[in-house]
């Protein structure tokens, strides 16, 4: 109906156009303020509906954007591509608002089905479950993006790991903001000793690390050096 139409446009042009020049007003005199109290590297969450001033202010200010791969930059997109992510950037397929990559397979049948066939190029049935082998496949094209930093949750280094990756994916997930009483209270059912102790799970983060050029194998302790040397890589 045109009501709801002249209501979006008088909503675009209220947050989006009008309030432009304020927003960026308030960034370029608020930001540096924020910046020059800590030493930490400050990034923009720059994600969803966002004003057009902001990738400006970003650029002028050299602070990081964030890049999630299921809530593309662009409209017109439906997943982004990490290889054409800008250098100043941080990657990752989820983040603490997000369900896991393990989480948000399993809860969307219909856009898992376009990313395996359409983003990934796989062939065949599309698996139920996010395995280890898409899971890696995802990881890696995040690690060879050329952003800057490519962090990711644990919860998805974790399913590299069959065994390490038994609990129920949506559990796994830190903040629904949809959700007013799940925030926060995520703990890990695997311990840092298991951790250190599964050589073929650190041979799998050493080598996404040092095979992207993350990391250079000479930088890594010797028993490091070892897992980083083995190649565990399957494609689809």
């Amino acid at each position: 109906p045109w009501q709801q139409e002249t209501l979006q446009q008088m909503y675009h042009q209220h947050f989006f156009e009008k309030q432009d020049d304020l927003w960026a007003k308030n960034a370029y005199k608020t930001l540096p303020a924020l910046m020059n109290a800590t030493d930490m590297l400050v990034c923009g969450e720059d994600l969803g509906m966002v004003p057009p001033c902001v990738p400006t202010v970003l650029h002028d200010l050299c602070l990081l954007g964030l890049r999630i791969q299921r809530m593309p930059e662009l409209p017109s997109d439906e997943f982004g591509d990490p290889s054409t992510y800008p250098y100043m950037t941080v990657c990752s397929p989820s983040c603490h608002d997000t369900t896991t990559l393990r989480g948000w397979w399993e809860e969307d049948k219909e856009r898992r089905e376009r990313f395996y066939h359409n983003f990934l190029k796989a062939k065949g049935d599309v698996p139920d479950k996010c395995g280890p082998k898409i899971v890696r496949t995802v990881l890696r094209q995040h690690f060879d993006s050329p952003s800057c930093w490519a962090i990711f949750a644990l919860q998805d280094l974790l399913a590299l790991s069959s065994t390490f990756s038994q609990r129920p994916a949506l559990d796994e997930t830190i903040n629904d903001p949809t959700n007013p009483k799940h925030y926060w209270r995520f703990r890990f059912h695997v311990k840092v000793e298991d951790m250190l102790a599964s050589k073929a799970w650190l041979a799998d983060l050493q080598s996404l690390s040092v095979s992207s050029g993350r990391a250079k194998l000479s930088e890594l302790s010797e028993n490091l050096q070892e897992c980083a040397s083995a190649d565990l890589y399957d494609s689809l």
